[in-house]
């Protein structure tokens, strides 16, 4: 069973069921009986202000993860965890399968543009992002793994990293700046590359208005997509193909300049 997967109406009465029945036992009213006045007390708390309620739960997750448990704490604790999903109260865990697919869907390379990001919920989280992350809104951190293994292959070729929002181009015929993630370091050549992932770049209007914005201002792009660098070796055709697209464009340069 998925943890994603709702549960259906027969599943949600028979857990009712069984929280009736353990509560009516004799276990259930003795544990009453015995917490009643803690069960009383948290009552209280919970119309206590949203300030103290956040200052407890914060208190709250440092000592779970600052607390030091036993082996005998830590075997009781998965006794009742695992009695817990054989008696029905929780959901297995999920299996290899489950996770795989749901890993997939979350890169989005396999999956088709079904899956893709709804533009709704892609504002909202970008709302949430810069919310979460004021010092970040106007520069990104920095390269990501898979940026970081790129640019182990396109560096020593000449090319800067830039996808931080060091560099941006003026508003193209879409109306949107433009943020490449490398440039060619000889400044009087305007080559790029783009490291997409396959999750937030399966659009193909948005890429060609894209390509559009930088073909206006004069720049030759390289898409390099995230599947082709996602092993943590270098892709040797990987490396070949971008060389000899570099190669070309700088051809293409020097004809120009020439004639």
């Amino acid at each position: 069973m998925g943890l994603n997967r709702p549960m259906t109406d027969a599943e949600k009465a028979l857990r009712s069921e069984k929280s009736k029945a353990f509560w009516r036992s004799e276990a259930g009213l003795a544990l009453k009986k015995e917490h009643g006045a803690r069960f009383s007390k948290w009552n209280v708390t919970r119309h206590r202000p949203l300030a103290e309620r956040q200052a407890s739960a914060d208190r709250m997750r440092i000592m779970a993860k600052t607390r030091e448990y036993s082996a005998e704490e830590r075997q009781a604790l998965s006794d009742r965890c695992k009695k817990r999903i054989q008696d029905g109260w929780a959901r297995s865990p999920m299996g290899e399968a489950e996770k795989e697919f749901h890993r997939q869907r979350m890169m989005g390379n396999q999956l088709g543009i079904g899956h893709k990001m709804p533009d709704d919920l892609r504002k909202r989280h970008s709302s949430r992002m810069k919310k979460n992350n004021p010092r970040h809104t106007q520069r990104s951190p920095g390269p990501n793994k898979a940026e970081t293994r790129l640019d182990k292959i396109i560096a020593p070729m000449g090319f800067q990293f830039v996808g931080d929002s060091s560099f941006w181009l003026p508003r193209g015929p879409s109306g949107r700046r433009r943020n490449p993630d490398w440039i060619y370091k000889d400044g009087s050549l305007k080559i790029a590359i783009l490291h997409h992932g396959e999750y937030w770049h399966r659009d193909e209007d948005a890429e060609a208005l894209a390509m559009g914005d930088y073909a206006f201002f004069g720049w030759r792009v390289l898409v390099v997509w995230e599947k082709e660098n996602r092993d943590s070796k270098v892709n040797p055709e990987l490396e070949v193909r971008i060389s000899d697209w570099l190669k070309s464009q700088i051809g293409n340069c020097d004809d120009q300049r020439a004639a």
